[in-house]
């Protein structure tokens, strides 16, 4: 077991360092020497991982990003100087696209990860039945994926993660044995998932999820590991996220509570925190469960038992400030709650950006404004919805609904209509999340209506 695998990653990135600084040394000595710049190369880039892993991201960009541009200078040499320099510029391209997707830098992310397809396929083309080979360009296309996703590129999205799958497929069936290829499917299975819920067709997604999972639960019978469970859960995990969105509660509720045993089961075997991210998920889905069949208060109990599983945990904290804020259920209604568990948020955002089950501090505020909105408090959530912009958070009709609100309530009914017409062509594209929020967008409308009347 290396340093990196089992988790001492201050000593990994001092083992690596202290590699960089003999090659280094080295060189200096035969400046331009191919092999010793490839291996100080190589050094930096582990040591890069290592401090991505560890949540540095300054210093991992400073390992990784000198680390790639030598790579690229020496693949641009003469043919067969450097023999193995193709398949090492995909590790710092994909670590640097992953960095820079996770700081919200999406343009820059989607550029590294062009890089790291461009040098996946060419490792591919050179080995078309390395199995390992093949994996990595069905990692790189899943990556840029989901920062096309983010850039909102759906259809250069979709085509990444097409593609991912089907180079997973031919892994899975030319090599059995080779697990990372399952859970790279999963990945990818994921990122259509996500496509389909964005445009209302989350149903089309259910086949490949359940494809997802069986492949995982072979994997479980053949190494019973915690990663090979914990992958697995994730597959079944998505599978009944499909069932909900999907409103087929009937089968979903029961799903989610046969999950929650099976976790606890997983945790006897592994550690009580071994699954703590599944389970705290499973009941946040449960409480998506109850969101929709009008069970407010059993909504509020579900997320509020995942936040005592892991306090601040993104999708628990949003859940619960939008429940308290604006439920449906006016006795379930505590605005001024909502307001202070935002504000408790933002005080307890995490200084590294490279952990997506915590809230960004964008995020953060985008509640809080959400909040302040609710508890009427018109100008103080517009400020708050500034802020959050200006933090990098990317507004979306959901978001646009409750600022239309605010500023038809502070009699700002041009900047309102503005707000509402850009909501309404949102929703258009975004059918699945628009019954949600049919009653605000009907408040808008009579306030705009009668502003035009008088």
């Amino acid at each position: 077991m290396t340093l990196r695998e089992a988790g001492e990653v201050d000593d990994a990135v001092d083992a690596f360092r202290r590699a960089a600084a003999v090659a280094a040394q080295l060189l200096s000595r035969s400046p331009g020497e191919p092999l010793l710049r490839q291996l100080v190369a190589y050094a930096q880039c582990t040591a890069g991982q290592c401090h991505r892993r560890a949540g540095e991201v300054d210093e991992a960009e400073a390992m990784l990003l000198p680390a790639l541009a030598t790579l690229e200078d020496l693949l641009s040499g003469p043919p067969g100087a450097v023999p193995h320099a193709e398949s090492w510029i995909f590790n710092p391209a994909s670590e640097l696209a992953e960095l820079e997707w996770h700081r919200r830098r999406l343009p820059e992310a989607e550029a590294y990860g062009r890089r790291a397809v461009d040098a996946a396929e060419r490792l591919v083309a050179r080995f078309p039945r390395n199995a390992g080979v093949r994996c990595r360009l069905a990692a790189a296309l899943g990556i840029s994926g989901w920062i096309r996703h983010a850039l909102g590129h759906v259809e250069e999205a979709e085509r990444s993660f097409t593609r991912a799958l089907e180079e997973n497929r031919r892994v899975i069936r030319d090599a059995p044995q080779h697990l990372e290829a399952r859970r790279q499917f999963l990945t990818s299975a994921n990122g259509i998932l996500v496509l389909r819920l964005d445009a209302g067709r989350v149903a089309e997604a259910a086949p490949l999820l359940e494809e997802a999972a069986r492949l995982l639960g072979e994997a479980v019978a053949t190494q019973p590991t915690q990663e090979n469970r914990s992958s697995h859960l994730e597959a079944r995990l998505s599978h009944l996220n499909i069932l909900g969105e999907a409103y087929r509660a009937e089968e979903a509720e029961p799903g989610l509570r046969a999950f929650l045993e099976l976790a606890a089961a997983c945790e006897a075997a592994d550690g009580a925190d071994a699954y703590r991210g599944q389970r705290t998920t499973a009941l946040v889905l449960l409480a998506h469960m109850h969101m929709h069949a009008g069970r407010d208060r059993e909504r509020i109990e579900a997320v509020e038992q995942a936040l005592a599983a892991f306090p601040y945990r993104r999708d628990a904290v949003a859940n619960l400030v939008i429940a308290l804020g604006d439920a449906a259920d006016p006795a379930c209604r505590d605005p001024r709650r909502a307001v202070d568990v935002a504000r408790d948020a933002i005080a307890r955002v995490p200084a590294s950006r490279t952990n997506d089950l915590y809230l960004h501090a964008g995020s953060a505020w985008n509640l809080l404004s959400f909040a302040l909105i609710c508890d009427g408090r018109w100008k103080e959530g517009l400020e708050a919805a500034a802020k959050a912009v200006e933090l990098g958070y990317r507004e979306d009709g959901t978001d646009w609904v409750y600022n239309a609100l605010a500023r038809a309530k502070l009699g700002e009914f041009d900047a309102a209509r503005d707000l509402f017409g850009r909501a309404a062509a949102w929703f258009v594209t975004h059918p699945s999340r628009e019954e949600r929020f049919a009653r605000r967008r009907a408040e808008v409308e009579r306030l705009l209506a009668g502003a035009g009347s008088r």
